[in-house]
């Protein structure tokens, strides 16, 4: 009888065991998590004016402090400021020539490092545009 009692008393001491221990490796599974987007640096794309799809070369330089800089044959064009609200993403941004302000207004799909919107300017132009940020 004991070694009965004895054996009955193991196998509770080891089924306690193999079930803390996959109570424990079950709670302390790590959720994989996706690197942070980083929306700060280049973004190269096309613009358009109107309804017409964009084709001309657009570069957009985006800067931790939120500002802006419109890039043309690699010089600055234009300055302004920048926010992403969950993935409404808006620009404003004035060109240094004394010219027109400009705002952006665009959706960033992460999977696609990809903006995609309209714009619009004091001098009642509009159009669409779109930019993807190239891989670091």
């Amino acid at each position: 009888m004991q070694t009965l009692q004895h054996y009955l008393l193991t196998l509770a001491k080891s089924t306690f065991v193999v079930i803390f221990s996959c109570v424990l490796f079950a709670s302390c599974k790590k959720e994989s998590s996706e690197p942070p987007f980083i929306m700060e640096g280049p973004w190269e794309g096309m613009i358009g004016t109107g309804s017409n799809p964009p084709s001309s070369n657009f570069f957009l330089r985006l800067e931790p402090d939120g500002t802006v800089n419109r890039i043309h044959n690699g010089s600055v064009i234009a300055t302004g400021n920048w926010q992403l609200n969950g993935n409404n993403f808006t620009a404003t941004y004035s060109f240094l020539n004394g010219g027109s302000v400009a705002t952006l207004s665009a959706t960033l799909d992460k999977a696609a490092k990809k903006l995609t919107g309209e714009w619009s300017n004091n001098t009642n132009e509009t159009g669409y545009w779109y930019a993807f940020k190239p891989d670091n």
